[in-house]
């Protein structure tokens, strides 16, 4: 006797985009565990469910998907990204705009990809060799300063535009990576040894309003291949 086979439901998958995380110094995908969500979405029938939550895969991205009669949603939609350990924050918007544009006859990976930039916080562990700093900021009461964007780079200065930027987060902390600082010793011992560099600091209030320093005096000598914590005080 044979029992008669019975066809498994079969679920289809629609693909609305695929999220990559990068660092802002680095350029790299972020490998930190995060929660990708849209927590707001047009009032439309059979929408998904809220929070509408990203899908991690193997490649690092983050994918937004529709499952069955599952409408998808079309428009801006804000993408709020969290990372539970602490070690990124979004600090600038990010957004998915439904429908992705498709720039060939065919789709593509590269058309469902979205790029957003994300910051990390004094709770990243840099890989060893790497050059950071990690710095808090008072005023003048000495309370933390919050949402000042910071800016660190070799002197001399001004610094220019295209240097990578970060936030002060709620207590006043930052985390700037400088990866292309490195010491230079060599073994055996080179003739020029690099182990310290000088480096001066930018704060903006943003928009665009600049906060002047109290202490320490830049430029300031900064150790090679090492994080050196900073206490910065401002008016």
């Amino acid at each position: 006797m044979t029992t008669p086979l019975t066809p498994s439901p079969q679920v289809r998958h629609r693909l609305a985009g695929a999220m990559r995380f990068e660092d802002a110094f680095t350029g790299l995908p972020v490998a930190a565990r995060l929660d990708v969500r849209a927590e707001t979405l047009p009032i439309v029938r059979d929408m998904p469910l809220l929070p509408w939550r990203a899908v991690p895969v193997a490649d690092g991205t983050y994918r937004f998907l529709v499952s069955r009669n599952t409408a998808m949603p079309v428009g801006a939609l804000t993408i709020t990204v969290t990372a539970p350990d602490g070690e990124y924050e979004a600090n600038e918007a990010c957004l998915l705009t439904l429908p992705l544009p498709i720039a060939g006859a065919f789709p593509t990976r590269s058309d469902y990809l979205v790029r957003c930039t994300l910051f990390p916080t004094r709770r990243l562990r840099l890989p060893p060799g790497e050059t950071g700093v990690i710095g808090r900021i008072l005023n003048g009461a000495g309370t933390p300063v919050a949402g000042l964007r910071v800016r660190i780079a070799e002197a001399p200065a001004p610094i220019a535009a295209a240097v990578p930027h970060t936030y002060t987060t709620s207590d006043g902390t930052f985390l700037v990576r400088l990866p292309g600082l490195r010491a230079i010793t060599g073994s055996p011992p080179v003739a020029s040894p690099r182990t310290t560099a000088s480096i001066v600091i930018e704060l903006i209030n943003p928009p665009a309003v600049p906060v002047p320093l109290t202490a320490p005096v830049f430029p300031l000598a900064l150790a090679l291949g090492r994080t050196t914590t900073l206490l910065i005080t401002v008016p």
